[in-house]
């Protein structure tokens, strides 16, 4: 049997509107709500297994000092990183279209 889970994202709080807009994005290119909200608890809950967000943080600012390290990456985030060619055909290989639930 199913359950209505229902809630609201406030536009004027910045993570609540940035996760209203990556919802969006996904349902534009064809997902259902209810699928993007399932797979992202999934991977949530995967996540969480490995390393918590203080942790996760921590990584990152390591990773953006090595990118400013070697150059990769500007003090102020401003230099693109260029990503190789194999890489990217390898993401969209990867990618699946979209879907309609």
């Amino acid at each position: 049997m199913s359950e209505v889970i229902s809630f609201r994202l406030d536009e004027n709080n910045p993570r609540e509107a940035q996760a209203k807009a990556v919802l969006k994005a996904f349902v534009d290119k064809g997902y259902g709500i209810r699928h993007v909200l399932t797979e992202a608890l999934l991977v949530y809950q995967g996540s969480k297994k490995d390393m918590d967000i203080q942790e996760l943080s921590v990584k990152l600012d390591e990773i953006r000092k090595l990118l400013q390290q070697n150059g990769t990456l500007g003090p102020h985030n401003e230099k693109k990183i260029e990503l190789s060619e194999h890489f990217m055909i390898s993401i969209k290989k990867a990618a699946k279209s979209g879907l309609r639930t």
